[in-house]
């Protein structure tokens, strides 16, 4: 290969990552086009994963996404492969709507689980759409520990290990699924005065038998159909429940792209504070890498602002893009002003009163009269009062 060396490829064919120093990070997408479309001296990089001394990356002369480079770097950095192991993407709520009626807290039976224990899927929708597909991996999971616990105390009795030992080291090595997943929905329903009966479930013992479990209120313990539930918190422990089943005790999965719209529909702020964590916890997802697709800026301001691409119209409608500015963590304020670009973030009365309060400023400091003095005074303080405006 020789450095500096171009290819061109047709529009929008490639979109390359970057990591430290503009080296090639964990993905290459490959768009509409085949492999067979790959010049031979790129596609010789992807066929021989142990190159270690060559990378792509971006023409950074111009940004042209056209056009990538052949280079070398004296630092060694394993190519890897073209595709990740998995592609999972959730559309927003308002696309697939169907939840509203639908309960999940009745699962599939064991009968319906068997086509789901093999997940060797490479794409998955996350979409209500799939409920059936989410609960039988929910299903199979768990008889899957139900099935091995017999041979499991049999194996183990015979080395002479006692009923306890024996039983700890089953949960050691096949903990309760539920369990798990309750673990994963706590942090979302903690704040809610809910929490998964994972310990109450039902577990499908015969071929048309239902694995069912509950939501249920902390303080009385009522049942909580999950179509009783509000949209947001619904379509949140969705999403976070059918991207665990696929991940759970799943090591074929070295790489994954999970792509979300809208993460932030109709979740309460408190929540929106620790969204990201609970979906980007290495723990639950390993090997992943997040896109999410949102207009929320508590949301936005979770993430540093080299992370935050933001799309934008220029004088022509046509789209185009930059990259945050805001601290991370910052005032969700700050992301509208700096990222978003809003000149104010006032509705029309709010902007209407701002005026007034600095005209009343001016009024006060220009009135010699001292009881029309006081009534603006008055006015002034009610409407910093009101809205939190600096009056000193």
């Amino acid at each position: 290969l020789v450095d500096g060396k171009e290819f061109d490829f047709f529009d929008g064919k490639y979109v390359i990552e970057y990591e430290n120093g503009g080296y090639m990070s964990q993905n290459i997408y490959q768009l509409p086009i085949t492999r067979d479309d790959i010049p031979e001296e790129i596609n010789a990089l992807f066929s021989y994963p142990s190159i270690i001394e060559s990378t792509i990356e971006f023409n950074k002369k111009t940004g042209d996404l056209n056009q990538i480079k052949v280079a070398h770097h004296s630092a060694g950095t394993h190519v890897p492969k073209a595709q990740p192991d998995l592609i999972a993407f959730s559309p927003a709520e308002s696309r697939n709507n169907n939840s509203l009626d639908r309960d999940f807290s009745f699962f599939s039976n064991r009968n319906q689980s068997v086509k789901f224990k093999k997940k060797n899927k490479r794409y998955y929708e996350i979409s209500f759409d799939n409920l059936s597909e989410f609960w039988g991996l929910v299903t199979a999971q768990t008889l899957n520990r139900v099935d091995k616990k017999l041979s499991f105390f049999e194996e183990y009795a015979k080395k002479g290990l006692g009923g306890t030992e024996i039983l700890e080291e089953f949960e050691k090595q096949y903990p309760d699924y539920l369990k798990e997943l309750g673990k994963v929905w706590d942090v979302i329903l903690s704040t809610t005065g809910l929490y998964f009966d994972y310990e109450n479930a039902s577990l499908a013992s015969q071929l048309e038998d239902s694995l069912k479990a509950f939501v249920k209120t902390r303080r009385n313990n009522i049942e909580i159909h999950s179509n009783l539930l509000s949209t947001g918190i619904r379509q949140l422990l969705f999403r976070t429940g059918f991207l665990h089943s696929i991940f759970y005790n799943n090591d074929s999965i070295k790489s994954s792209t999970i792509i979300i719209d809208e993460p932030e529909n109709s979740l309460f702020p408190d929540i929106l504070l620790r969204l990201v964590d609970v979906y980007t916890n290495p723990n639950t997802f390993p090997n992943s890498q997040f896109f999410f697709a949102t207009h929320s800026p508590i949301f936005a301001a979770q993430f540093d602002p080299a992370e935050r691409i933001i799309l934008d119209f220029d004088d022509n409608y046509n789209i185009i893009w930059r990259r945050g500015v805001a601290a991370e963590g910052d005032d969700p304020n700050d992301i509208l002003y700096k990222d978003f670009w809003l000149e104010n973030v006032m509705g029309e009365k709010g902007v209407q009163q701002w005026k007034r309060f600095i005209q009343l400023k001016k009024e006060i400091d220009n009135e010699n009269n001292r009881e029309r003095r006081n009534e603006l005074m008055d006015e002034f303080a009610e409407i910093g009062k009101k809205y939190g405006f600096p009056i000193s």
